[in-house]
């Protein structure tokens, strides 16, 4: 495993024996933003607050807000690992794509943006920019009226309005449903722009944006999407993804740094004994809730 705290050789990171899920980054951190304050995040207290139905999250297999539970281990390694390297190299919005659809990107962005999340001195807002096929929403439960998708189509309703944060957490999710038009148009249009230089103002030490985008693959909007980002992980499901796949993806996320891999529903090797939901005798007892 190589240094997770360092951009020029990214880690890996793994994450075991997780069943399939659907499918739900310029080297240089952007310059300061001279966005409006209608594009600037909005704060957590000025959203609407939402409990998700715990049945759902266990559902959907969201461990990231169980600290006590064993299953929440690896995410809580993940955080600790991302916050570090936040904090030493100045990172603040991070994407997390796969190559492929059906990876489990987003799941595992959903978790990372709950562990984080659990920490009281850090805001997290995850932004759904899988325009096409989003699926946040889906992974904690909400309801979408009007998403993102629709505030980039034409500045309404507010973000205030599109934001939910999560109750008792610092989380604040900026869900989306499938966008009607062409994606390429929003993503390179003067509103996204606009929200992610307001996304860099109000960015900083004790805030980490989370964005969830499309597969690299399947078009170029994870491309036209990273020219925003300080720095990208890369999910690659277990035996889906090539060599020759990575480096491609890495080739077409250009200058934008990648923080490291997370290989998802990895399963037999000498990590297998401690990873997600393997546990067993050894560690259970580190744990008040073990399911």
């Amino acid at each position: 495993m190589t240094d997770p705290r360092s951009t020029s050789e990214p880690a890996t990171f793994v994450i075991d024996r997780g069943e399939p899920f659907p499918a739900g980054g310029a080297g240089a951190a952007p310059g300061p933003a001279t966005g409006r304050g209608s594009h600037l995040l909005p704060p957590l207290a000025s959203l609407r607050a939402v409990r998700p139905d715990p049945d759902h999250l266990k559902r959907n297999r969201i461990v990231g807000f169980r600290g006590r539970s064993a299953i929440s281990r690896p995410f809580n390694l993940l955080r600790t690992q991302i916050t570090q390297t936040c904090a030493e190299q100045g990172l603040s919005i991070i994407g997390v794509s796969s190559a492929i659809p059906g990876e489990g990107k987003s799941f595992v962005c959903a978790n990372l943006a709950a562990a984080l999340s659990r920490l009281p001195d850090i805001e997290v807002y995850l932004l759904d920019l899988d325009l096409r096929r989003p699926s946040v929403a889906r992974c904690f439960g909400l309801d979408v009226e009007q998403g993102l998708e629709t505030y980039l189509t034409g500045g309404s309703p507010s973000l205030q309005q599109v934001g939910q944060t999560i109750e008792g957490t610092n989380l604040a999710v900026f869900p989306a449903s499938p966008a009607e038009v062409d994606t390429a148009e929003l993503l390179n249009g003067a509103l996204f722009t606009q929200l992610m230089a307001g996304a860099a103002a109000t960015a900083g030490r004790t805030r980490i944006v989370l964005c969830d985008l499309p597969p690299v693959f399947v078009g170029d909007d994870a491309m036209t999407i990273s020219k925003h980002l300080h720095a990208y992980i890369h999910v690659v499901g277990s035996g889906q993804s090539s060599t020759r796949q990575f480096e491609e993806l890495d080739r077409l996320m250009g200058e934008t740094p990648c923080l490291g891999s997370i290989l998802n529903r990895y399963s037999g090797g000498p990590f297998d004994p401690y990873g997600y939901g393997g546990y067993g005798d050894k560690y259970a007892g580190y744990f008040n809730e073990t399911a």
